[in-house]
């Protein structure tokens, strides 16, 4: 017998889709044009995004960097480079908690 989840899961969302297109269309005023909280809520959604984004930007440099500094050879540095830009944040926190454990002591300097 077929599963049937995937003709459900397709009516679910053609049924979502409907109810938002003949929902209400958003706030709006007795002038015709939507409040000015509305805007300040838009724009505050986009800046913080953006934040989300430029703090995400940082934590890979600094995670890509460490990794590059690292004493390992072979693959370790691949391997978690890849983690890190395929993971996103997880993958950074991931590197940051269990692979900098793995990392070899830097090599000591002889001194002459």
């Amino acid at each position: 017998m077929k599963s049937r989840f995937p003709i459900l899961a397709a009516a679910l969302v053609l049924i979502a889709f409907v109810a938002l297109a003949w929902g209400n269309p958003g706030p709006v005023s007795r002038s015709g044009e939507p409040p000015w909280w509305f805007f300040a809520m838009i724009a505050s959604i986009y800046c913080g995004a953006f934040l989300i984004m430029g703090v995400y930007y940082v934590l890979l440099i600094l995670a890509l960097v460490d990794i590059a500094r690292a004493q390992n050879e072979g693959n370790w540095k691949l391997m978690w480079a890849l983690i890190s830009i395929f993971a996103g944040l997880i993958g950074i926190a991931v590197y940051y908690f269990v692979g900098r454990r793995d990392r070899l002591p830097p090599k000591s300097k002889a001194t002459s």
